[in-house]
């Protein structure tokens, strides 16, 4: 006999189409270190932080960022290891009906604020910067963005710069661009219906724009349909920051000017 959360469950999923993609995946994470592959972290450690970002009492996210850091991880480790693990571990407990909807997006959030504390030791500086700039847009009403946080985050650690702009419409977006050099602009997009939108700012950009940046989507959005890139318009459908700057490199060396011997 189902129970009532089978039935909230499955409103949730009748409401939210794109929820059982975000329970397989959780969050697109985006993966910078090919060695991350092959690793894991402590099994104790792990289902420590999950609980902690389950925890209904609250979450300390010095005091738990305190304990993984006596743990011996570095903070490279925690954005790109840690914190992926136990989301994908949330989402499994999602898909086996032992975790609310509610449940994940709180312990989401909770994970989102502990990259974004993370990141204050990778901050934007033009000292340290690689002289590269990139444009994060996220659409309006996408609120999967712990994937996005961790991006920024694991760009940052490059030393590329990285502005992010939150549910801006095409006006917008056109106008910081114009009036801010960003090398790269990367979209993020976890809602298939928001592949028209993109599309159509992606088109502004290469009308707008001569020489406009390398366009780039990831997000969960990958993992929900296909023709991604054909239906977007945009240049590279990847969910690898490493692809991303490799376009970014390609693209500056088509666009530098010819040696004339």
């Amino acid at each position: 006999m189902p129970t009532d959360r089978s039935f909230e469950r499955g409103a949730e999923a009748q409401d939210r189409p794109e929820v059982a993609a975000l329970a397989r995946n959780v969050i697109s994470v985006l993966n910078l270190r090919p060695d991350t592959k092959d690793r894991r972290m402590p099994a104790a450690m792990r289902e420590r932080l999950m609980r902690q970002a389950l925890e209904p009492t609250g979450f300390d996210i010095e005091a738990v960022l305190g304990e993984l850091l006596q743990a011996r991880m570095a903070p490279e480790d925690i954005t790109d290891l840690c914190i992926p693990e136990v989301a994908r571990e949330i989402g499994v407990l999602w898909v086996e009906d032992r975790l609310s909807f509610a449940q994940v997006s709180i312990a989401s959030a909770r994970l989102q604020g502990l990259v974004t504390r993370l990141s204050r030791q990778w901050p934007d500086d033009e000292s340290d910067s690689t002289d590269v700039s990139a444009l994060l847009v996220l659409q309006k009403g996408d609120s999967h963005t712990l994937g996005t946080h961790v991006a920024a985050a694991q760009l940052r650690r490059l030393g590329v710069s990285v502005r992010m702009l939150f549910g801006a419409d095409e006006d917008m977006l056109l106008r910081t661009l114009s009036e801010e050099r960003h090398d790269l602009v990367l979209f993020s997009c976890s809602r298939v219906e928001n592949l028209e939108t993109i599309s159509g700012q992606a088109k502004r950009i290469k009308l707008g724009f001569p020489n406009s940046p390398p366009l780039v989507l990831g997000g969960i959005v990958l993992g929900l349909t296909d023709r991604v890139k054909e239906r977007s318009g945009v240049d590279l459908v990847t969910n690898e920051v490493g692809a991303a700057l490799k376009m970014y490199e390609q693209d500056k060396r088509a666009k530098r000017p010819a040696v004339v011997r």
